[in-house]
């Protein structure tokens, strides 16, 4: 064969691979996008001729560009009870960014929908691209609805990215058990001798 057809496969299934093209005196340049991160290989293949793999090269995460929520808060908490939720810095392509000043960049947690306060340790830094709430003893006091908003700090000082939000879904907060008794009208003062109250 004089001009064989190259098909070119890496070994994440990913990627975005070029079409099979013909060689011109014997060679072709070949664009493949790589995209998850990772030790990758790519492989020509002809038909006639055997298979020879790439030595191994590593793919790295781009610059953060999102946040996931990884571990949602339950669906119901209790009043006063830890609210953890977990997160993952990551790039476009869903990557994780592990490294660089983002990978530790200081994640708050805010309330932004439903009533009452978020009391309790609400900043993590985070550590590997992961920021998580376990153990931080974070808490909302009112009953009802809620939602929270966690926020990267800009980076870009540093060489990282600007600030980046995300927000967990809905949760309920509930009343916790009960544990006192709480006037709601008090005896009029004074009150005549003989006198009802209600």
């Amino acid at each position: 064969l004089t001009t064989p057809t190259v098909a070119l496969a890496t070994s994440d299934p990913a990627d975005t691979e070029p079409a099979s093209q013909s060689l011109t005196a014997g060679t072709r340049n070949f664009s493949v996008t790589n995209i998850t991160a990772g030790t990758r290989t790519v492989t020509p293949s002809s038909a006639g001729y055997g298979a020879n793999a790439s030595t191994n090269f590593t793919v790295i995460h781009n610059a953060a560009t999102q946040m996931v929520v990884t571990s949602q808060p339950a669906a119901s908490i209790a009043a006063g009870a830890e609210i953890a939720p977990v997160i993952e810095i990551r790039d476009v392509y869903g990557n994780l960014v592990d490294t660089g000043v983002d990978a530790t960049a200081t994640v708050t947690m805010s309330l932004i929908s439903g009533t009452g306060a978020l009391a309790g340790t609400v900043t993590k830094t985070a550590v590997g691209g992961v920021a998580g709430f376990t153990g931080l003893g974070a808490y909302i006091d009112l009953i009802g609805t809620k939602t929270i908003r966690l926020t990267k700090a800009s980076t870009v000082t540093g060489g990282g990215t600007a600030a980046l939000t995300v927000n967990t879904n809905s949760f309920l907060i509930t009343h916790g058990p009960a544990n006192t008794v709480a006037w709601t009208t008090h005896p009029a003062s004074p009150t005549g001798a003989g006198q009802t109250f209600n």
